[in-house]
Parts: structure tokens; C-alpha cells; sequence
């Protein structure tokens, strides 16, 4: 493949995932990206453009992605000045502390608070610890912890937002932006943001995410 054909596809998929579709393909536009900061040199496209390149096993990957997940989306349907039901209104949040006499372990708490048809419910559980080893090494992992605690909220009460239109509040903008973009430079929250999506997708729940 060229590098025209590579940026020409990624264009499109970006035009139609942006402008048309929900956004939880977006997870399979990180390996375009990645592999035209490798091979494409702005200076010299106009000149190299045409010529072939080799297709890394992750661009593969992403395609491969997108085969899978485009027959899987629908167009959002929206009837403006019409509300048949009141939103389901969910707050999650997470905690990642350091411990207050080592060697004892970070408090990591995942919890979160559904309002739904005049009925209050709420969850909470502490995060195992081989999730948190599963997580890119960073110098906290509140972000991932707050993505998972959103997740967390809208499962456990999948049969109450299952069809709603959901407003989600988060306190962490690096969280509201990963979920309301669909996209993060870090591998994992990416994954975690691609799950969150298809989640929704499967759920047939249209989320709204505020920052508070």
C-alpha cells in the first residue's frame, strides 16, 4: 500500500466516525495514526506519496478492526423538542491514594450512584489487584481507575440504563475527554474507552458525559 491510499483511508474513517457513527470505532484509528508518524515524512509526500510501503502487523490489525466493527454501528437517531422519558442520571468516581503507613497498599476505590425513574442505587467495590497490574506503569493510574469506575456503574445496571439516554457525571477531564473523543494516547485507557463504547453500544444506551 501507498502512503496516499493509508491517509486517504484514515481520512475517511475519521470523516464517517466523527460526523456519522458512534464513536466506538475510534480504538481502530490509533495504529493509521502510528504508522504514518513512522513512514510519512510531510516534506516529502508530495514527492513519495505513490510509492509502496510495507503495512505494519498493527495497521493489519486495524484493519481487521474496522472489517469487524463497521457492520456492527448504526446512525444515531435523534427527535429534537421530544422527550419520551426522563435520563437516567449516574455519577461514578474512583480513588487512587497512597497508603498512610507502608507497605500497605494504595486505596483504590471504584463507586458509583445511579437516579433512575424516582429510585436511587448505588455500588462500590475496591479494584482487584491484577487489574491494577494489568495497567501501563504511570506514576498513578487514577485515570484508568476512573474510566473502569464509569464502566462499572453503567454494568451494574445494565438492565436500568439498557435503552436510555444516560447523563454521565465524571470529576477527572482526562477521562471525560478519552470517553467523549473515543480515543487516548495510552494503549490501555484506549482499550478501556473502545470496551466503554462498545458497552454503550450493546447497552443501545446514548450517554451524555459532563465534567463536574
Amino acid at each position: 500500500a501507498s502512503a496516499a491510499e493509508i491517509l486517504h483511508l484514515a481520512g475517511s474513517l475519521v470523516f464517517l466516525l466523527y460526523s456519522c457513527f458512534d464513536k466506538v470505532a475510534r480504538g481502530g484509528l490509533r495504529p493509521f495514526y502510528d504508522w504514518v508518524t513512522d513512514n510519512v515524512d510531510s516534506a516529502s509526500l508530495w514527492r513519495t506519496k505513490d510509492r509502496h510501503l510495507v503495512l505494519s502487523p498493527s495497521v493489519m490489525g486495524g484493519i481487521d478492526f474496522f472489517l469487524r466493527a463497521l457492520p456492527l454501528l448504526e446512525p444515531r437517531v435523534y427527535h429534537l423538542g421530544r422527550v419520551d422519558r426522563e435520563p437516567v442520571v449516574v455519577y461514578s468516581d474512583a480513588e487512587w491514594s497512597p497508603p498512610p503507613h507502608p507497605p500497605l497498599t494504595f486505596d483504590k476505590g471504584l463507586g458509583g450512584c445511579i437516579f433512575v425513574d424516582g429510585k436511587n442505587k448505588g455500588c462500590a467495590l475496591e479494584t482487584p489487584q491484577h487489574i491494577c497490574n494489568a495497567l501501563a506503569p504511570r506514576q498513578t493510574q487514577i485515570i484508568p481507575l476512573e474510566l473502569l469506575a464509569s464502566a462499572g456503574v453503567l454494568s451494574t445496571f445494565a438492565e436500568d440504563v439498557a435503552g436510555r439516554d444516560v447523563i454521565l457525571f465524571n470529576d477527572n477531564q482526562s477521562v471525560y475527554c478519552a470517553l467523549t473523543k473515543g480515543s487516548s494516547k495510552s494503549r490501555d485507557i484506549q482499550l478501556l474507552s473502545t470496551a466503554w463504547h462498545a458497552m454503550c453500544m450493546v447497552l443501545k444506551c446514548r450517554v451524555w458525559i459532563e465534567w463536574v
